[in-house]
């Protein structure tokens, strides 16, 4: 597992009150494996994996689904969010009202996007 969000965090009305909608994904080697698994076995891998990090998790979730992409998610090369850092603290001062948006500006992702979205607009409304 690369990553895996719960999404009942953002919004209480996601999940049941003590319950969560876990999101994961696979990335490189371990995904290309997994591909070619069957669905319980991709389950019961990935629940092994969260509940490292969350032992919470339960053993068997309520529901799953999987959704097998070949690529699917956007990802960030070594250093790039350490230059976008550097970016966004001095290069994007340089210019008066500019504000940047875009999922390369935090943890590529489409919560990524929608941050940046709120942080430009703040800064120009700033």
């Amino acid at each position: 597992m690369a990553g895996f969000t719960d999404s009942s965090i953002k919004s209480p009305a996601y999940a049941p009150e003590g319950a969560g909608l876990v999101h994961c994904f696979t990335y490189g080697k371990h995904a290309a494996e997994m591909m070619g698994m069957k669905d319980d076995a991709v389950v019961r891998a990935l629940v092994a994996d969260i509940r490292r990090y969350a032992p919470s998790m339960p053993d068997r979730p309520l529901f799953t689904e999987i959704c097998r992409f070949r690529e699917a998610v956007c990802t960030a090369p070594a250093g790039m969010l350490t230059a976008i850092q550097h970016m966004k603290k001095e290069s994007c001062r340089d210019v008066r009202g500019l504000a940047l948006a875009g999922e390369y500006l935090h943890m590529p992702s489409v919560d990524g996007a929608l941050r940046s979205g709120i942080d430009a607009a703040e800064s120009l409304l700033a």
